[in-house]
């Protein structure tokens, strides 16, 4: 039986009475889980007199359910083994720590070091989306977005090239370009804040700074993000954008990458780069992007998004 040792009046709505109830929660779970020398779990009842506790305790133990430390039946609950008695364990002594378990949820970028986990919350989504995509095979995508990219693309002495930016978030070389956001007005604007912002060149006007084209109607594609950690799907547009003048002095995190790079997913010297929508236009249209460049009349460049 699991009873709190706290008053039975305690009021759910402060935060130090609930923490009282999780931490006497957890601490009769761990103590009935199984031990490493061969004792059973013991089977554990919720039977608490306060109806507001009761069902604040059950939630939790529904949760450590759903993450497979405790296992149910009827209403009787059984730690399913050592490490999970430690996990509970591990989460009360967590439970009065001075800072959150998750150190930062606003920085992107997915890590590949397991022992970061819980060091950023894109790490912990991660590692919760990969769980979910082996439990949930057809499982929809949680992340949906739109997006703009800009083509932006030379002659050089050997071959056509195309600008990219360094993503390191991404950990990849990207079209210049992202997602939209709220204040835009359309695609096109997206286009002309991103370019502004990544090539660092000050605000830039459709018409008098650049002419920016539709390359085909939008497209969709679904792919797992390294940014947020998350399959995504993102319906993106790409643009072929031509200065009026001179291009402006481009930052030390850009490249001029060709058709062969971008096509092999590595640059010569073996960065990756992630131009796929790119890539895929020109297959659909069969052009090359020397092709792309003379905007060749069997390709249809559209005049708007």
């Amino acid at each position: 039986m699991v009873a709190s040792s706290q008053p039975l009046s305690l009021d759910l709505r402060h935060r130090a009475h609930r923490t009282l109830v999780l931490r006497d929660l957890l601490h009769c779970l761990a103590l009935a889980a199984p031990t490493e020398d061969g004792a059973p779990a013991q089977p554990l009842r919720l039977e608490l007199e306060d109806p507001m506790v009761q069902a604040y305790a059950q939630a939790w133990c529904d949760l450590f359910t759903m993450f497979g430390a405790l296992q149910s039946e009827g209403e009787q609950f059984t730690v399913v083994s050592p490490q999970a008695g430690y996990f509970l364990r591990l989460l009360r002594a967590l439970s009065t720590a001075p800072g959150p378990l998750v150190r930062d949820w606003h920085a992107e970028g997915v890590s590949n070091d397991a022992a970061a986990t819980l060091d950023t919350g894109v790490n912990l989504l991660a590692a919760l989306e990969r769980r979910r995509m082996l439990l949930q095979s057809a499982a929809k995508p949680l992340r949906e977005t739109r997006a703009a990219l800009g083509v932006i693309a030379r002659r050089a002495a050997t071959a056509c090239e195309v600008l990219l930016v360094w993503d390191a978030a991404a950990g990849a070389w990207q079209l210049p370009g992202g997602r939209s956001e709220r204040g835009d007005s359309s695609l096109r604007a997206t286009l002309l804040r991103e370019l502004a912002e990544e090539l660092v060149c000050g605000s830039l006007n459709e018409g008098t700074d650049v002419q920016i084209t539709a390359l085909g109607a939008p497209a969709e594609r679904t792919r797992w993000s390294p940014t947020y950690g998350l399959h995504t799907r993102t319906q993106f547009q790409l643009f072929m954008v031509r200065w009026y003048t001179t291009l402006p002095t481009l930052p030390e995190y850009t490249r001029w990458l060709n058709e062969h790079e971008l096509r092999a997913g590595r640059t010569s010297d073996g960065q990756p780069i992630a131009a796929e929508p790119l890539v895929q236009f020109l297959d659909a249209a069969v052009v090359s992007l020397d092709m792309l460049l003379d905007t060749a009349a069997d390709i249809e460049l559209e005049k708007s998004a």
